[in-house]
């Protein structure tokens, strides 16, 4: 038997409603998984976001190409 969780099963609406925020896909669920794997409080999401967490820890030159890969995909 498959385990199949959504998203919706492991954060709370707050969460989701922080997450939604963000236009950018990868952006967006690199601030899933974190929360996810790091057990942040919706307050704690917000000040990550708020940081702009992802940009300091993404390189650019991967953002990019990740960028590519996505619209191909499409």
């Amino acid at each position: 038997m498959i385990n199949c969780q959504t998203v919706s099963d492991k954060l709370s609406w707050s969460h989701i409603c922080e997450l939604i925020k963000l236009d950018d896909d990868l952006e967006r669920s690199f601030y899933e998984q974190q929360t996810l794997n790091e057990n942040w409080s919706v307050r704690e999401l917000q000040r990550q976001i708020d940081s702009v967490l992802f940009f300091k820890i993404i390189p650019l030159n991967f953002l990019c190409a990740a960028h590519i890969i996505i619209r191909k995909g499409s």
